[in-house]
């Protein structure tokens, strides 16, 4: 029976993390592995240390938490004794297929959308721009309303920075698949080294109406799309 539930939770799609008294990394299964790509097993047993009970036992939380792709909405933490922490991640169910259902995307240059948002947002502001642009990135199709309202809310975020990085770059080897058709993934990303995200909910909200994917740290935001042409 034992054996049973360990190959069952090694198959598990949610990732399962256990840590000694040493928070170190002593049993994962393999979406955990997966899930280590993008984060440092120490965040783990900090997030696991953070939202334990009081006393042995268990205790579910629902939290937001993003790591690249990788969206979760709970976790339940768990110890019978001092030797073993243990903390499981419930992912979100992707709804990445309404995309499709946007019926109002214009073919819109990047470079100019992302170029009228950051004049109009940062025009009182100091703050020192970093450019890199794939200049081979064609017209692309999206909702530019809802795509000009995300970026808006990106550039906001560091109204109060000295430096900024922007980065405009398809991701080598990466596609995403809409209505059975492959697409290369368009890649912005904004990153400061001086300011942290603030509001990440709100940013998370409009990258939802626009249709996109989005991930956020503490330097960087990142926005993903299909090269939709």
């Amino acid at each position: 029976m034992q054996e049973f539930y360990e190959e069952m939770m090694e198959h598990d799609l949610d990732p399962f993390m256990m840590f000694d008294s040493a928070g170190k990394l002593s049993k994962y299964n393999k979406e955990a592995e997966y899930l280590l790509s993008y984060v440092l097993s120490r965040e783990i047993y900090d997030l696991a240390v953070s939202n334990a009970a009081l006393s042995f036992g268990f205790k579910r939380s629902f939290v937001s938490l993003h790591y690249e792709r990788n969206i979760f909405y709970a976790i339940l933490v768990g110890y019978i004794d001092e030797e073993r922490l243990g903390i499981k991640l419930y992912k979100e169910v992707s709804d990445s297929a309404k995309l499709n259902m946007d019926t109002k995307k214009t073919e819109v240059n990047i470079f100019t959308i992302l170029n009228l948002s950051r004049n109009s947002t940062l025009s009182q502001s100091d703050v020192t721009i970093t450019e890199l642009y794939d200049p081979s990135i064609p017209d692309i199709k999206l909702n530019v309303e809802k795509f000009l309202n995300l970026l808006n809310h990106a550039f906001r975020c560091y109204l109060e920075a000295d430096e900024l990085s922007l980065k405009v770059f398809l991701k080598i080897g990466e596609t995403m698949l809409l209505e059975g058709r492959k697409y290369p993934i368009c890649s912005i990303k904004f990153q400061s080294f001086d300011t942290k995200v603030k509001d990440a909910a709100l940013l998370f909200s409009r990258a939802k109406e626009a249709g996109v994917s989005l991930f956020v740290k503490d330097d960087s935001i990142m926005i993903e799309f299909p090269l939709i042409t």
